[in-house]
């Protein structure tokens, strides 16, 4: 009897507990919705993928140089008596420069001046007389050799002086005189710098694979360190036919310089233009990475309406100012996370900050 009694107890204690148990997971458990509202979604940045124009560069460094350039110099030797110029003159083609010793030259030229004249006259002489037939042919002949003989002789002279007065074979302007009154100069011997600073070139180097890529008339920008924040722009004039045997191209662009700011000699960065075309794009800060390589959180909408996130590994190509090209894992439309990723996982629910959402890259700083 005391055996029934007790077993009835403990079916009793049983059936107490299974029922308290039953009730309170019914009243205290969080139903969907609860569990929903007691964990907040994860606010996020949100940009949407589209295609977008885009400009592809060749990066190369050049070296610029003036269209005309030359070291001014002596033809002959001789005692620098006359300076007609300072360091750093603008000068016009033709203007003399400076003069070396002629005074040899000069004397002999007048003698030769004084032989041709007489041969002249007796040039006339003989041609006046051969017309009437009271000189022969032969007399004729020999004062027209005599008259071309002392023309010649006269005008080598002048030759001669010529090129001891040093003259500027173009317009632009003069670097540091190297020359000093009262010097023997050597034939040779510099002068100065003459510069035409009006028309840059810049030559550059590019490689053989992209020999197809570059043609005459494209644009090129060059950057150099003095004037960082100038952008000089110009156009390709010449492609060496030949790949020289480090296997690259030769190329050369005529850059304009309206402000006179580029020297000739300087390093620059060359960025040759490609044609425009179509990519998607993100914002770089939309990426993330691990040990697998390169993802994004893109967003999607889960059955219930909730929206979540998903990793997913994507290919990345070019990187310019904030921007990265993506070359496969992507498709038009899509939205991805591009702050707040270090809170993120698979699955995790996220609203997006109100003044990005549907962000299009259109209306951002352009690529």
């Amino acid at each position: 009897m005391l055996a029934r009694n007790m077993l009835k107890t403990l079916i009793f204690v049983v059936l107490v507990v299974v029922i308290s148990s039953a009730l309170g997971w019914r009243f205290w458990s969080p139903t969907p919705a609860a569990a929903e509202q007691r964990i907040p979604s994860t606010r996020v940045g949100l940009a949407q993928v589209k295609k977008q124009p885009y400009t592809y560069y060749l990066e190369a460094i050049g070296k610029l140089e003036a269209q005309r350039q030359v070291l001014v110099s002596a033809e002959v030797s001789g005692k620098v008596v006359d300076i007609d110029f300072e360091s750093g003159d603008e000068v016009k083609a033709g203007q003399l420069l400076l003069t070396l010793n002629d005074a040899p030259e000069q004397g002999e030229l007048v003698r030769l001046k004084g032989e041709f004249e007489s041969a002249k006259a007796q040039f006339t002489r003989v041609q006046e007389l051969a017309k009437t037939g009271a000189e022969s042919r032969r007399a004729f002949d020999s004062a027209r050799a005599q008259l071309d003989a002392a023309k010649g002789d006269m005008e080598r002279m002048q030759a001669q002086i010529a090129q001891r007065h040093i003259r500027a074979p173009f317009a632009g302007t003069l670097g540091i005189r190297q020359a000093h009154l009262g010097q023997y100069l050597d034939a040779g011997g510099a002068v100065a710098t003459l510069t035409d600073p009006g028309v840059l070139r810049v030559n550059f180097t590019l490689a053989e694979r992209d020999g197809s890529r570059v043609q005459l008339g494209q644009t090129v920008q060059a950057k150099v360190d003095a004037w960082a924040d100038v952008k000089f722009e110009g156009k390709i004039v010449a492609v060496d036919p030949q790949i020289n045997q480090s296997h690259t191209i030769n190329v050369q662009a005529v850059i304009t310089d309206t402000k006179k700011l580029l020297r000739p000699g300087m390093y620059a960065r060359v960025s040759v233009t490609l044609p425009q075309t179509a990519e998607l794009l993100i914002p770089e800060t939309a990426i993330t990475y691990n040990a697998y390589g390169e993802s994004v959180f893109s967003v999607y909408l889960d059955e219930a309406g909730v929206t979540k996130v998903k990793r997913e590994s994507i290919k990345v190509g070019e990187r310019r100012d904030g921007w990265a090209v993506v070359n496969k894992g992507l498709v038009e439309g899509v939205q991805v996370v591009t702050s707040g990723q270090l809170k993120l996982h698979d699955g995790v629910a996220v609203e997006g900050v109100p003044d990005t959402i549907g962000l299009n890259l259109a209306t951002g700083s352009k690529p």
